[in-house]
């Protein structure tokens, strides 16, 4: 896609985003040498300050509802590079709510003081704030020049400690919700964690495996694993295989939840004739779609989406057979890992 193609989506994408969010928070043309620590880089074409979850969840919406457009969430840019000739999308940066720090609560015994923090707030700045209130465990982090979510990311650590431990749990948005990780799913080892580990949030599907109906390969390997955990008990197997299902809820590379009328981004066209033809404007709740196909899309999709990623290859319309289509082989299986895990 040409460069001129991105910035006229970013236009679009900026448009929609004044909409829904202050004006104040929307700078266009900013310089990214303002928000990296190196202090180089071009202009993005918009970046995007939001402020609570509210602000987080509109603004992505609209930008995953683009395929076209390219977009990021960048944080305390510490370790983040820009091209002098800048990012023809939309940058994302979190403030507001984000950037606070506070007391949560102490356990019973009194023996540990829990400390919520956004995932915008600077580690040295959390770690000042803890050490004047006379608490410890969190000053290795104190020289560390990024933020709390990235620390999170990455599992940053220093001088003999790390964030896996002292942290307890996360909230991360993803498909158009709110989902709640401990500290245990992440799993956290040197450098990594769940979210550098897998873009794919756990799937199995290799740059080929995204043909027609590929929502059906991945429940398959859920029901597969569910089963596992089933004659075995492993934990282990039960966790992969939520990872599958949270895939198909929107823990993807589109933000998008698969099953229609389910979450904040859920399918709103899929290939259904009788949500088509029952005159109601949201399709019939409860079916899950298709999923990304670029081994075998029609000709029409590919000129649409040309080189979009694999994982990124759908299109939420109604006549997008080969991305969107409600079928009853992948129906079938996702009724049974769902009641699965309803059940446990």
């Amino acid at each position: 896609m040409t460069t001129d193609k991105k910035i006229t989506e970013a236009g679009i994408a900026i448009r929609r985003i004044a909409e829904v969010i202050p004006p104040e928070c929307i700078a266009a043309d900013e310089p990214m040498s303002r928000h990296t620590s190196f202090r180089i880089g071009g202009p993005a074409a918009a970046l995007i300050t939001v402020n609570n979850e509210e602000d987080l969840a509109a603004v992505l919406g609209i930008c995953s509802s683009q395929p076209d457009l390219d977009y990021m969430l960048v944080g305390n840019g510490s370790n983040f590079l820009v091209a002098d000739e800048g990012y023809p999308g939309i940058v994302i940066k979190l403030g507001g709510d984000f950037a606070n720090a506070g007391i949560d609560a102490e356990d019973e015994d009194g023996e540990y003081t829990y400390v919520r923090a956004g995932a915008a707030k600077l580690l040295s700045s959390v770690s000042s704030y803890l050490t004047e209130r006379g608490l410890a465990g969190f000053e290795f982090a104190s020289g560390i020049p990024g933020s709390i979510g990235g620390a999170v990311f990455m599992n940053a650590g220093a001088y003999g400690g790390e964030m896996k431990d002292i942290l307890r749990s996360v909230k991360v948005f993803e498909g158009g919700m709110i989902r709640t990780f401990s500290a245990e799913e992440l799993k956290l080892g040197y450098r990594s964690s769940i979210f550098t580990e897998n873009e794919g949030s756990g799937t199995a599907l290799e740059a080929d495996g995204y043909v027609w109906g590929s929502i059906l390969p991945i429940l398959s390997n859920a029901a597969a694993l569910l089963l596992s955990h089933r004659l075995t008990g492993e934990e282990e197997m039960l966790l992969a295989g939520m990872d599958q299902w949270h895939y198909a809820l929107g823990m993807n590379a589109l933000d998008k939840c698969f099953v229609t009328g389910f979450g904040a981004r859920p399918v709103r066209f899929p290939h259904h004739r009788p949500s088509a033809a029952d005159d109601v404007e949201e399709p019939v709740p409860g079916f899950i779609s298709g999923g990304p196909n670029q081994c075998f899309p029609y000709d029409s999709t590919r000129e649409r989406l040309g080189d979009t990623p694999p994982a990124k290859y759908y299109l939420d319309e109604t006549p997008s057979a080969d991305t969107n289509e409600i079928a009853v082989y992948w129906n079938s299986i996702a009724i049974l890992v769902a009641a699965y895990l309803n059940d446990i």
